[in-house]
């Protein structure tokens, strides 16, 4: 909380590099250990300063990357009633446990969901995993739900990076749907096997705090 201060009382002190404003891209904050990082990360979001923990983190680290498995298992099985739970309570279909506890019970709109991740299926079969992942997250308004959340737009970054990542996979292996949920199950659980290129990233980085352990911090 001190360092979170002491970097919003320099914003807000009209300190110059050159003829440039300091902004908060201009500084870093160097911690012992990854949990520092993000402990200082939380401090900075509640005084409203954009920052960024730098490191070797993969895309497919990511809640993203976990909650896009889930949707996208959901979708490869629809009659799998575990896995459409699985995929409905995360952050990119939006369902409450509340919510979910009331689907369970209705059996008319339980039906509605099973039949739309069945229509999704064909669609997966017949036209390709793009189009159907392009489609399933316009339905579900997946884009709105995550721009919602205080880190919506890192959340929505991962989420367009991995299906990139998945597109590649899938077009330059031939993937159909199992070979596209082993493969995600593979860069998410094996170092040695994912593909590089896989750094989280966001643009608005460069206007962010970088915040980073001294090990990582070589050539910051």
């Amino acid at each position: 909380e001190l360092c979170a201060r002491e970097v919003r009382h320099t914003l807000a002190s009209a300190l110059r590099i050159g003829d440039q404003a300091l902004t908060a891209g201009d500084i870093a904050v160097l911690t012992r250990t990854n949990a520092q990082a993000f402990e200082v990360q939380h401090a900075l979001n509640g005084h409203g300063i954009p920052s960024v923990v730098l490191g070797d983190q993969s895309v497919f680290l990511s809640t993203e990357a976990r909650e896009l498995g889930q949707l996208l298992s959901a979708v490869a099985e629809p009659t799998q009633v575990r896995a459409v739970k699985a995929a409905l309570t995360t952050e990119l279909v939006g369902v409450s446990a509340n919510g979910l506890d009331a689907l369970e019970r209705d059996d008319r709109e339980w039906d509605v969901w099973t039949a739309r991740f069945r229509a999704w299926n064909q669609l997966w079969m017949q036209r390709g995993f793009v189009q159907m992942v392009q489609r399933v997250l316009a339905e579900l308004g997946s884009f709105e739900h995550l721009l919602a959340l205080t880190d919506g737009e890192r959340r929505l970054t991962n989420v367009l990076h991995l299906i990139e990542l998945v597109h590649a996979a899938a077009r330059g292996l031939h993937l159909g749907p199992a070979g596209i949920l082993s493969w995600l199950s593979v860069q998410r659980l094996d170092n040695s096997q994912r593909v590089e290129n896989v750094q989280v990233r966001l643009e608005s980085d460069e206007r962010a705090v970088k915040i980073t352990t001294v090990h990582k911090s070589k050539g910051l």
